[in-house]
């Protein structure tokens, strides 16, 4: 048994350790997990949860994609989908500064600086809003 089912095992049924154990994988380089991440965070997300964990999953999904672009290209439907999930209920504005802040390291990575200021602006306005 592999250290990912074991923790998965010990831990017992909680639906988003799976995915974020493969995603600190594919942080310690293991690219070949961002699969994994995928897959994973996909079978949280068929089992219908509740919106907050819909958006945990999808930012993952994300995150994970993120820490090898452009090597590794993102799902930009997942990402219209989390901007969706936020939209819809004002208690999830939070979200947007982790989301700007992702996509600051994504302009990063394309070198429009422009659009990282604009970001990172847009997260830090997020941050202290949702303080």
């Amino acid at each position: 048994m592999d250290a990912i089912e074991s923790i998965a095992q010990i831990h017992g049924n909680m639906p988003i350790l799976r995915p974020n154990l493969f995603y600190a994988r594919v942080h310690q380089g293991h690219r070949e997990d961002i699969s994994k991440v995928h897959k994973s965070a996909d079978e949280v997300l068929a089992s219908n949860p509740p919106e907050w964990m819909q958006i945990e999953m999808r930012l993952l999904k994300f995150e994970a994609d993120l820490l090898h672009y452009p090597k590794v290209l993102y799902d930009t439907a997942n990402l219209e989908t989390v901007r969706e999930l936020i939209e819809s209920s004002p208690g999830y504005e939070f979200y947007l500064n982790m989301l700007h802040d992702y996509l600051r390291e994504k302009a990063v990575r394309d070198g429009d600086s422009e659009e990282a200021m604009r970001c990172l602006d847009l997260a830090i306005n997020y941050a202290e809003k949702c303080d």
